[in-house]
């Protein structure tokens, strides 16, 4: 299956989480088991703790998901979080950065690819 979303991904440009070398931060999530909020995984101190030692936020509310949404934007727009970003040398991209700076065998697994370091803006 796997070489399958790698043909795909190689195909359109796109890099396949856990396949390239693109880092997903799964554990910044605030329902592990739905419907019940545990908003200690998407607070400002585990952020930082997850930043300092290698997630999707939202604005869109839902019922179920709603409040969680609203805590994960809340601590990603945190002064704190942004100087330990600074602090770290990590550098928020989006995808169509990464494709920019990978090159075309990033896409192709994991390690064959540009380094997750990158320096600060």
């Amino acid at each position: 299956m796997s070489r399958v979303f790698l043909e795909v991904g190689a195909r359109y440009g796109i890099p396949v989480r856990g396949l390239s070398d693109v880092t997903y931060v799964g554990s910044f999530y605030g329902q592990w088991v739905y419907g019940k909020t545990e908003l200690s995984h998407i607070e400002v101190d585990y952020l930082v703790a997850l930043l300092q030692n290698p997630a999707r936020p939202g604005s869109i509310l839902d019922e179920v998901y709603g409040t969680e949404r609203a805590v994960e934007l809340r601590t990603l727009t945190e002064t704190r979080v942004k100087d330990t970003l600074r602090d770290e040398s990590i550098q928020l991209i989006n995808f169509r950065d990464y494709l920019k700076l990978a090159p075309a065998t990033a896409l192709a697994g994991p390690g064959r690819g540009i380094s997750a370091t990158a320096e600060p803006r």
